[in-house]
């Protein structure tokens, strides 16, 4: 029987879709970087290419702990160098398919390098059909989902 983790987990993994941009935010020695990204989710994980050049590379390296932004959506995840997005047949696949200008322009690069975010924990914020405001949460390392409302006055309530 499918736990209530794994029907939200579904449901959130729907909602973010199999390919898309969002924030990501990178930081090292308390400087914090933010920049979109165009993603793919591959078997829970979300899959993303870039330069070795950057500074978000570097600061990668060094400190693998990330953050991923999109509308109503935060994710919390540790990410991991995979190697060369070339050398990877199922990425390149979906890469081309979603983002063919990005693929033919960078992914062939020697300097291009593939990463995988497995994620620790996500977050929902939501209204209910009166315009009560909610958080839902994914832990993924505790398989547990909470949605816990989030207290307002009535009158500064958004109404919906």
């Amino acid at each position: 029987m499918e736990t209530e983790f794994e029907k939200q987990q579904a449901l959130f993994w729907q909602q973010v879709g199999e390919h898309g941009c969002m924030v990501l935010s990178t930081s090292l020695h308390d400087e914090v970087t933010s920049r979109m990204m165009s993603f793919l989710l591959l078997e829970g994980e979300l899959w993303f290419q870039t330069d070795r050049r950057f500074q978000k590379y570097r600061q990668l390296r060094e400190n693998p702990r990330v953050s991923l932004c999109r509308d109503n959506m935060t994710i919390q995840g540790l990410c991991r160098e995979v190697g060369r997005p070339s050398d990877n047949p199922a990425f390149c696949e979906k890469y081309r398919q979603f983002f063919s200008r990005s693929y033919r322009l960078y992914t062939g690069l020697e300097e291009e390098r593939l990463f995988a975010i497995t994620p620790v924990k996500a977050q929902k914020w939501m209204y209910d059909e009166d315009g009560q405001p909610y958080v839902e949460t994914l832990d993924f390392r505790q398989r547990v989902y909470e949605k816990e409302a989030y207290p307002c006055q009535k009158s500064s309530c958004p109404s919906f």
